[in-house]
C-alpha cells in the first residue's frame, strides 16, 4: 500500500518535471521576435496604464528585459522544485538530492541554452545560466529546507505522542 502510494508521487513527480521540461524547451524554440513579443507584456501594460508621463522609453524597456531575467529565474525554480521533489521520492539523503537535483538542472539549463543557440534571433550566454542557476539552487534548497522543516517537526511530534503515553 505505502510502496504504491510512493510510487504515483514518483509518476506525478516527474510529469510535472518533464512538463516544466518541456515549457522551457517551448520558450526556447521561440525565434527573437516571438520572444520580445512575450516579454514586452510588461511594457504592454505599462502603455495601457497610461503612467508614461511617470516613466521614461528606457525604464520601459529595461523593465522588459528584467521581466525576461525573472521568467529565467522563475521557470527555473519550478524545475528545481519539481526535480528536488522527484529525486525525494527515493528518499534519498539530502546532499544526495540536491547533488543530483543540481545536476540535472544543470545540465538541462547547458542544453537549454545550446538549443537556443539554433533558434533565428536568440542566442545562449552564460549569463542565462548564471540566472537559470539561481532559479533551480534556490527551487532544490526551498525543498530540502521546508523537507528538514517537515522532519524535525514529525520528530518533535512522534516524541510528544510517546510522551503522552507513557504517563
Amino acid at each position: 500500500m505505502e510502496k504504491d502510494r510512493i510510487e504515483k508521487k514518483r509518476i506525478i513527480w516527474f510529469i510535472l518535471m518533464l512538463s516544466v521540461m518541456l515549457l522551457i524547451f517551448i520558450f526556447s524554440g521561440q525565434d527573437g521576435e516571438e520572444s520580445s513579443e512575450m516579454s514586452s507584456l510588461a511594457e504592454q501594460i505599462l502603455a495601457f496604464l497610461r503612467i508614461d508621463w511617470l516613466i521614461t522609453p528606457d525604464m520601459v524597456h529595461g523593465i522588459g528585459i528584467s521581466v525576461r531575467k525573472w521568467a529565467h529565474i522563475y521557470v527555473y525554480m519550478a524545475l528545481g522544485i519539481t526535480c528536488s521533489m522527484w529525486l525525494g521520492t527515493w528518499k534519498l539523503p539530502s546532499w544526495k538530492q540536491g547533488g543530483l537535483g543540481a545536476l540535472i538542472c544543470c545540465v538541462y539549463s547547458a542544453t537549454d541554452e545550446f538549443h537556443q543557440s539554433f533558434v533565428p534571433g536568440r542566442c545562449g550566454t552564460w549569463k542565462d545560466m548564471l540566472y537559470d542557476g539561481t532559479g533551480w539552487a534556490a527551487g532544490i534548497l526551498l525543498v530540502l529546507a521546508v523537507s528538514f522543516i517537515w522532519r524535525v517537526m514529525k520528530k518533535k511530534y512522534r516524541k510528544r505522542l510517546l510522551q503522552q503515553k507513557m504517563l
